[in-house]
């Protein structure tokens, strides 16, 4: 959102290039404020706008004013209450309007939201930062057509403007138009060449279309401008990949790694390049290092797991799916390769005297030797966050 430019610029917009005058007066402690704010000393802002409200408590840009200051604590509640009072006092005023429409959105009272912009809209249509913000809220509720006629608009009155196409692109490929979204990302970068997230949408929309030859000059062209960029690198690497170029996905995979050492992406990507060049044993190394890195945030107790008592603890798992892959991971490093040195015969989740809960294994060795392992699951059984991107 492009809220924040905005309506700092219109903070106490009606004294602007004022002098402070008369000390104790309503103008005084509103300039004061101003200046406050402008220090970045926003507690100190709203003390002074309460002087000013008690000199002229009908004030509605002194509310509007302190509404903004609440806002930049993050006191979203006490902010929409603030441009409440304001819209009371005054319900023409199309920035208080706007504001409170980022109030909402801030509070997850998204549907409010659009309606306060719209009364914005009614105030001044011509707002290209209400509907800008309108789109962008309705590119949230996935509302893509209404959030393309927002940007259209924006467009319409501005068409210099690179943000409003970019984010009808975004629309547009929502839709999966993706010839609309690919015309839209080149409108952003030719207006902006320095657009780096256009660049990188333009890439994605032309791999998802196939053209993995262009995608690959786009990520070039934006890692031209962010060299550091490991995800469009990593991007570039799986285009690299599918066009068959595997050296130069390697290479790609490599820079990933060298940037971010800690991610296990650019390891997959790179294990499964190397697998269909015939490095078998090279892409057995990498696909190890990959699920190091995936489960380095998962602790395991030093039980021996042959009982409940001595059951291995896992923790740190983000729910169920993560724990479970993390005992298989646990397995593997312990056991070896899963349906070559051992073979899952039976699973099942039991409840201990102790109230835990604890995933029981029996487990055949290649040499034909029967095993139990006992985890203890506690810390993440019934835990679904994945499902929540958490």
């Amino acid at each position: 959102m492009r809220l924040e430019i905005t309506i700092n610029s219109i903070l106490f917009i009606l004294l602007a290039g004022q002098s402070l005058g008369q000390e104790d007066t309503a103008e005084y402690w509103f300039m004061s404020a101003n200046e406050a704010y402008k220090d970045g000393e926003y507690d100190r802002a709203i003390d002074l706008l309460d002087n000013a409200l008690n000199k002229d408590p009908q004030n509605a840009s002194i509310w509007l004013g302190k509404g903004i200051a609440f806002r930049a604590l993050g006191k979203f509640q006490e902010a929409s209450d603030c441009y409440n009072k304001s819209l009371e006092i005054n319900p023409q005023n199309a920035r208080a309007w706007y504001a409170r429409g980022a109030a909402q959105r801030d509070l997850g009272r998204i549907n409010e939201s659009i309606q306060s912009y719209d009364k914005a809209l009614e105030i001044d249509p011509q707002s290209k930062d209400v509907l800008y913000d309108k789109g962008t809220t309705l590119l949230q509720l996935k509302r893509y057509e209404e959030a393309i006629e927002c940007y259209g608009d924006v467009i319409e009155l501005d068409p210099l403007l690179a943000w409003p196409w970019f984010n009808r692109g975004k629309a547009y490929a929502a839709l999966g138009k993706h010839n609309e979204a690919l015309q839209s990302y080149e409108n952003a970068t030719q207006l902006d060449p320095n657009y780096m997230k256009a660049w990188s949408e333009k890439g994605t929309i032309l791999a998802v279309m196939g053209r993995y030859e262009e995608a690959v000059q786009a990520y070039d062209d934006l890692l031209a401008l962010s060299p550091l960029d490991a995800d469009v690198w990593y991007q570039k690497g799986l285009a690299l990949a599918t066009l068959g170029k595997n050296n130069e996905s390697v290479q790609a995979f490599d820079e990933v790694i060298n940037i971010s050492p800690k991610s296990p992406n650019p390891w997959y990507g790179k294990a499964t390049v190397l697998q269909k060049m015939g490095l078998i044993e090279n892409a057995e190394e990498a696909l190890a290092t990959a699920r190091d890195l995936t489960y380095s945030h998962i602790v395991f107790s030093e039980n021996g797991g042959g009982s409940m008592q001595d059951a291995i603890i896992i923790m740190n798992a983000s729910g169920e799916m993560d724990g479970i892959d993390a005992e298989y991971y646990y397995l593997g490093k312990k056991l070896g390769k899963k349906d070559v040195d051992w073979d899952l015969v039976m699973q099942s989740v039991e409840g201990g005297d102790d109230g835990k809960d604890y995933d029981v294994m029996e487990i055949k060795l290649s040499g034909g030797k029967m095993i139990t392992i006992y985890f203890d699951i506690t810390d993440f059984y019934g835990k679904w966050l994945e499902e929540f991107d958490i």
